[in-house]
């Protein structure tokens, strides 16, 4: 299971970087900041708060709101431009570049959905009648008792440290360097140390990060394996807030199901706790993923690559899904988000491959040739677009230098 997971850790590690997974421009404002129309930028918590900050006023401009669930959208509600601007379910539009950064700015979080899988549609989720969501009700309806840690992920001894490192980066660490000398670069533990410190004191006084709970357990679990380990108290914490938070959504499942990229995290989180998937207080979070790819299936709804690499950690790895990661491998498009499903084709594919023992040949060339389809992306900077898609692709042709 450790060998699986491993290779979720491109996937994860970019889940605490400060950015937009959706805008390839890097915001000009610093991470707790939102930018006015102008260029100024305003503390996010400022937003239509009531008094204006922005010198033009355009934090205030667009913050009508209604009840999505008792009344039908004003047709005047905020005119906001669609370019620059995301709408809120409540109407309250918010500047784009807050969408997909990890930090929840609409009331119900909805800024930060669907931001692995940009090929979802927005569709309403579908209503299900499945007999199974009464029982998931009735399975969490009492309390949750304290979570017996298993051992279906090998974990290492390090031990986590919440303490920002002494060592700062200075300007005579910087270049101009002849290429060759990196004498200037971090070591990756310096910069394991920095990225731990900062995602923890994002952390809320539940010891959560909201809605972005369970994608910051996976990226701390591949940071420090030993993190949830029961000698480390703040790990503990944060563990129970994911339990309380997944029961509460399951609670809730028959009137809001819960959608396929929210089971996806669920199931890398609860794998990266050491607790069992497919027996969360008597419910099978894996199988409620499955049935979420199935009904999008059965609608000709794109299915993300990301959701078989859940199902691969978790052990479920038909050799069926292998078609269909191998078609999302090869095919080529234009569109550069489409190298996000590639890599994500190819971790997938390589999970399978790890689990079943898998080092044929076909199985190689495939690594080769998509990592060179990969190396094609590549700009002149050396990176990939944004951050998460360079991280993606680091881990595909990673994969491909162990195998060759």
């Amino acid at each position: 299971m450790a060998t699986s997971l491993l290779v979720l850790s491109a996937a994860a590690a970019v889940f605490c970087v400060a950015g937009s997974y959706i805008l390839g421009d890097a915001p000009k404002c610093e991470y707790k900041e939102l930018p006015c129309e102008s260029g100024q930028c305003v503390d996010r918590g400022s937003w239509c708060d009531g008094p204006p900050d922005c010198f033009d006023d355009s934090d205030e401009k667009y913050c009508r709101t209604f009840d999505p669930s008792s009344s039908k959208k004003p047709s005047n509600i905020n005119d906001c431009n669609e370019s620059r601007y995301f709408q809120c379910q409540n109407g309250m539009c918010i500047p784009k570049v807050a969408r997909c950064n990890d930090m929840p700015d609409c009331q119900e979080g909805e800024d930060e959905e669907n931001c692995d899988y940009l090929y979802e549609s927005n569709e309403s989720v579908e209503q299900t009648t499945e007999d199974s969501t009464t029982t998931i009700a009735q399975n969490l309806s009492t309390t949750i008792p304290t979570t017996t840690i298993r051992t279906t992920i090998a974990t290492s001894t390090a031990k986590v440290t919440t303490e920002a490192p002494s060592t700062t980066i200075t300007n005579k660490y910087l270049p101009p360097f002849p290429r060759a000398d990196t004498s200037w670069i971090p070591s990756r533990f310096d910069v394991l140390q920095k990225s731990i410190h900062h995602l923890i004191e994002q952390r809320d006084a539940l010891w959560g990060w909201g809605r972005s709970t369970s994608r910051m357990v996976t990226a701390l679990y591949l940071a420090n394996s030993s993190y949830f380990e029961k000698e480390n108290y703040e790990g503990l914490l944060t563990k129970k807030q994911l339990e309380v938070q997944l029961a509460l959504d399951l609670m809730k499942h028959t009137e809001k199901p819960l959608r396929m990229h929210d089971l996806v995290h669920y199931v890398h989180a609860l794998l990266a706790t050491c607790t069992n998937p497919r027996d969360f207080h008597g419910v099978n979070v894996v199988k409620l993923l499955k049935k979420a790819m199935g009904r999008r299936q059965v609608k000709g709804l794109f299915v993300s690559p990301a959701a078989y690499l859940a199902l691969c950690n978790a052990g479920d790895a038909p050799d069926n899904y292998l078609r269909r990661l191998k078609n999302m491998a090869y095919k080529r498009n234009d569109e550069p988000r489409w190298l996000d499903v590639q890599t994500y084709a190819l971790l997938a594919i390589s999970c399978w491959a790890s689990q079943n023992n898998s080092h044929s040949k076909e199985w190689l060339i495939m690594r080769r040739d998509v990592a060179r389809n990969v190396s094609e992306w590549q700009q002149a900077d050396g990176g990939f677009g944004s951050v998460h898609s360079t991280g993606l692709a680091l881990q595909v042709i990673t994969l491909t230098i162990l195998y060759f």
